[in-house]
Formats: C-alpha cells, sequence, structure tokens
C-alpha cells in the first residue's frame, strides 16, 4: 500500500488516510504480486505525502516530480503535483506583501 493523503469526510470530525492497494504480498498471483518496484513507489510516495502534512509543499512539489521522473505514467503523483502546485500559489497569494513608500 501507498499513503495518498488525508482527507475528511462529511459527518466525521477527524481526517484519516487514504491509500491504495499496489500488491498483496502473499499472493502467488503473479498480476497481484508484489512487482519489481512497487517498494520503491510506495516509499516515494509515502515521503512527499508526509511532506504535504507538514505543510512543505515545495519539497512535496519536488518529491512528486522525482515520482515522475522514475514513474511517468503514475496519475497519484501527477494529481498530487498539481494540489502542490495550487498549494503554493495560494500560499503565495495570501502572502503579506511588502509596503513601499
Amino acid at each position: 500500500m501507498r499513503p495518498l493523503k488525508r482527507v475528511q469526510v462529511k459527518g466525521r470530525k477527524a481526517e484519516f488516510m487514504i491509500y491504495e492497494l499496489l500488491a498483496l504480498r502473499a499472493s502467488d498471483d503473479p498480476e497481484l504480486g508484489v512487482r519489481n518496484r512497487d517498494q520503491q513507489l510506495s516509499e516515494m510516495t509515502g515521503h512527499a505525502s508526509r511532506l504535504i502534512e507538514a505543510g512543505d509543499f515545495l519539497a512535496a512539489e519536488h518529491a512528486y516530480r522525482a515520482i515522475l521522473e522514475s514513474f511517468p505514467g503514475d496519475s497519484v503523483a501527477k494529481l498530487m503535483l498539481r494540489e502542490c502546485e495550487g498549494s503554493l500559489s495560494l500560499s503565495l497569494s495570501n502572502a503579506p506583501r511588502e509596503r513601499t513608500n
């Protein structure tokens, strides 16, 4: 499994982490078993997700770009990268501006 992001559902007070199931370790089925790079993808995504939770959107953006370099077709990384970019834009637009005289 790889952690994706924390969400809050209407009617619930607490957030919870959602995960993507990548493989079943105990499976003999080649389609369900762990593929060569599943562990690497899970670790990289977990790292990027922790950066988002810490509010470090710039570092998270870099982490998701690194995932896309190694896994170019990863739709989760593409989605989360857009979310990071949006959060960075929002934080920049809300930043206090220096006054000029």
